[in-house]
């Protein structure tokens, strides 16, 4: 299984070079039908959702793509992984979903600060740096405010 599923998605990948975005998508949706179910065991689903979700941006199928791109996040080594984020954060964009975008976004340039946004849209990284930025001022807020809370106490 492992090997098919390995030649699938090599297909899937040469089908991405050449521009041919739908056979990709085939070959991607053919090497995730292979996985025994659950498929958010496997370490193969996160990097099959992710390359299948990543086309679907490239094809501008926003909601496919975050679809795809949400269900590896709950495979292993999804979650906090900046390719998945920055293309969840980009199709979500897409679909004018500010919150999510900002938000995966934002996790995409904490994970891998702007090595992941090369070659991307400049107006991407801006939109991480900025929401990245009042992540971190909330946290320290939340940090100052129960650094206070716990000063104020008497002994």
């Amino acid at each position: 299984m492992h090997r098919k599923v390995s030649e699938l998605c090599e297909r899937g990948d040469a089908h991405v070079e050449a521009g041919e975005l739908d056979r990709a998508v085939e070959r991607y949706e053919e090497a995730l039908s292979l996985l025994p179910r659950p498929l958010h065991q496997w370490h193969a689903a996160t990097w099959i959702l992710t390359a299948l979700g990543e086309t679907l941006y490239f094809q501008k199928q926003h909601q496919e793509a975050v679809s795809a791109l949400l269900e590896a996040l709950r495979c292993p080594r999804g979650l906090g992984n900046p390719l998945v984020h920055l293309r969840l954060g980009q199709a979500a964009l897409g679909l004018g979903d500010d919150s999510l975008a900002r938000e995966h976004l934002a996790r995409a340039y904490l994970a891998a600060a702007e090595e992941v946004f090369q070659g991307e849209d400049p107006r991407h990284l801006e939109i991480a740096r900025e929401a990245a930025g009042a992540r971190l001022e909330s946290a320290q807020a939340h940090v100052d405010e129960v650094a206070l809370g716990d000063a104020s106490r008497e002994p």
